[in-house]
């Protein structure tokens, strides 16, 4: 543990954090380096972050991107510039800022997003992640392609509810 090189706030260098939400599931976030704002004492800056979720389950989310923020008052993970999630199922979805409730381990998003996976591939203008995947929102814009074989069935469009 370093004070920063502005002389504010307490950095770490690969620190880890581990938690369980409201269900008892574990989480872990982890990231390349983490300052504390000391401004904002329930703010931690974070370089290169990555949040697991259910890391203790069989299928495990993953969610990391180039900057977060995380906030101990509400437990809560903003993550922005290039964000995938990836669940142990075979999904990959890219966007560009992902909010993560550490508590009840939802995900959202307001930005666009695309994905793929074996199901086919799918892109909205928003998500929201429930159950660790096991419910997905997508909402304006929705286009989807559904796979069956190998062979594609035809393009959705809409909102999914």
């Amino acid at each position: 543990m370093e004070r920063d090189a502005a002389g504010e706030g307490v950095r770490l260098v690969n620190p880890r954090f581990y938690g369980r939400d409201e269900k008892g599931q574990a989480y872990v976030i982890s990231a390349k380096e983490a300052v504390r704002d000391p401004k904002q004492g329930n703010e931690v800056s974070l370089t290169a972050p990555e949040v697991s979720l259910n890391s203790e389950g069989e299928l495990t989310t993953k969610v990391r991107s180039d900057t977060g923020t995380y906030r101990e008052s509400d437990k809560t993970l903003r993550l922005h510039g290039k964000v995938r999630l990836e669940d142990g199922r075979g999904y990959r979805f890219d966007t560009e800022e992902a909010l993560v409730d550490t508590e009840t381990n939802v995900v959202r998003g307001g930005k666009p997003l695309q994905g793929v996976g074996p199901a086919g591939a799918i892109s909205a203008d928003s998500y929201t992640i429930y159950d660790q995947g096991a419910r997905t929102r997508f909402s304006g814009r929705v286009r989807a392609r559904i796979e069956r074989g190998g062979g594609s069935v035809a393009p959705a469009q809409g909102e999914a509810r």
